[in-house]
């Protein structure tokens, strides 16, 4: 289907999700041979030329585009991502003020930030992360308490001694700063090359003071479309920082989203040895065991962080499904989970946990309200479908309960869904065949 735009959108997208920017690249190139005055294919074809770091190929096409859109917010906000990208401030400065009144996402408001900053306008940059100060979101705020505390505004967002040494940084040094709001800008539209550079050049300036940045460091060098093998840039970066467990942790993540499994390994075993006292390390390291089905070696992992942490939600919970998993106590298993609940009351996953739990000591009833609940929450997801069917035919409800597998099965297929139970599933559909609807009995045909 050359000639369907939203078929070509698509295909672009799952490119640059492969890091394949050149396919990506050529197969919108060929679709606007076909449709050249497209505005959605040139609007993505000018997010490719910005993950590709051609910002001016990108300018050309957005300037092509009519002054008034459907997509006038979005194609605004590409124009202002690559007047910066040009070092074009005061352009960008004013495509970005545009966009801070038009109720998006707060990164007009960074950027236009990170463009005041540049031409050394404090003021300005003050008056736009203060227009977001009260965004209720984690990462916003904590993003612009760093930059409001560096250009000398308190604010009450909880800090540390790593925070507390980045604002410091930032706060001396314009330069810092300005690449700070500028990457973090980047970061949030979803263009991590060009974020990943703006915080190197902070990391490699001060690395004795950043150990706060490097997570975020680490989570745009994870969705670089550039850079194709990060093992060297992952190894420049924790060689700076040798005995930081931020830098080994976010080393294992990056090297984990590149499917980079023996160097993940590598990197939890490092930060274990650095913070032998920190829980969320033992967490980390027993998902990574958990996802390689080491189950044993994951529990070894969780029971550390629980011994240094009794209400961690993670530990307990992942704890809880490998005894599961392993066919072990389920009492123990229902005792963790129950705690893990009382941490995270709202957590579904949590409360898959203790449903199967329960299911397996066969306390049927309140194993069917948690996995209700779970399913409330995560509506499709194929594991608690399997186990609510589960619990189902156990309660002698065989054909709703075989419903609920298929229909795990199904979901799984149909959106591609992580389903490793998938064979268990088949299983049980093989186990309790289908029954057909009842066919009416005809009378016999009377002779003549």
């Amino acid at each position: 289907f050359p000639e369907d735009t939203d078929i070509v959108l698509n295909l672009s997208q799952a490119c640059l999700d492969a890091r394949q920017p050149e396919e990506a690249e050529n197969t919108l190139t060929r679709a606007l041979g076909a449709k050249p005055d497209d505005r959605k294919l040139k609007s993505a074809l000018a997010l490719v030329h910005l993950h590709t770091g051609k910002p001016q190929d990108a300018l050309r096409l957005l300037e092509e585009l009519p002054k008034v859109a459907e997509d006038g917010q979005g194609s605004a906000l590409l124009h202002a991502l690559a007047l910066a990208a040009t070092a074009n401030w005061q352009g960008a400065k004013e495509k970005a003020q545009s966009l801070e009144s038009g109720g998006t996402m707060p990164i007009g408001s960074v950027l236009a930030a990170a463009c005041a900053l540049n031409t050394n306008d404090r003021d300005s940059a003050i008056k736009s992360l203060e227009s977001i100060a009260d965004k209720k979101h984690p990462v916003v705020n904590w993003a612009t308490s760093v930059m409001l505390r560096a250009l000398g505004k308190p604010t009450d967002a909880p800090s540390n001694e790593y925070l507390d040494a980045l604002v410091k940084t930032l706060g001396e040094n314009n330069t810092n700063l300005a690449d700070f709001a500028y990457g973090t800008a980047f970061s949030w539209a979803g263009l991590p090359d060009e974020a990943f550079i703006a915080f190197s050049r902070i990391e490699k300036a001060a690395p004795e003071t950043t150990n706060a940045l490097l997570p975020v460091l680490f989570d745009n060098l994870s969705k670089s479309v550039r850079i194709d093998d990060p093992v060297a840039p992952i190894t420049e970066i924790v060689n700076r920082h040798p005995k930081a467990k931020q830098a080994w942790l976010g080393a294992a993540r990056a090297l984990k989203a590149r499917r980079l499994i023996q160097e993940q390994e590598a990197a939890l075993n490092k930060a274990a040895e650095i913070a032998p006292g920190d829980p969320g390390v033992f967490v980390e390291r027993g998902m990574y065991y958990e996802s390689g089905r080491k189950l044993y070696t994951a529990m070894d992992d969780y029971r550390k962080a629980i011994a240094l942490d009794a209400a961690n939600p993670i530990a307990l919970n992942n704890l809880a499904y490998c005894i599961i998993s392993t066919k072990g106590d389920p009492k123990e298993a229902r005792d963790l989970a129950e705690k893990a609940l009382k941490a995270v009351p709202n957590d579904a996953n949590v409360m898959h946990t203790l449903g199967v739990a329960l299911l397996r000591i066969g306390e049927l009833a309140e194993s069917q309200k948690h996995l209700e609940k779970a399913l409330e929450r995560m509506p499709g997801e194929p594991t608690i479908m399997l186990d609510f069917g589960l619990n189902l035919i156990e309660q002698g409800k065989v054909q709703e309960g075989r419903s609920q597998v298929e229909a795990a099965v199904r979901f799984s297929e149909i959106f591609g869904l992580d389903f490793p139970r998938l064979f268990e599933a088949e299983d049980v559909l093989e186990k309790y065949p289908s029954t057909p609807p009842a066919t009416p009995a005809t009378p016999e045909a009377k002779s003549a």
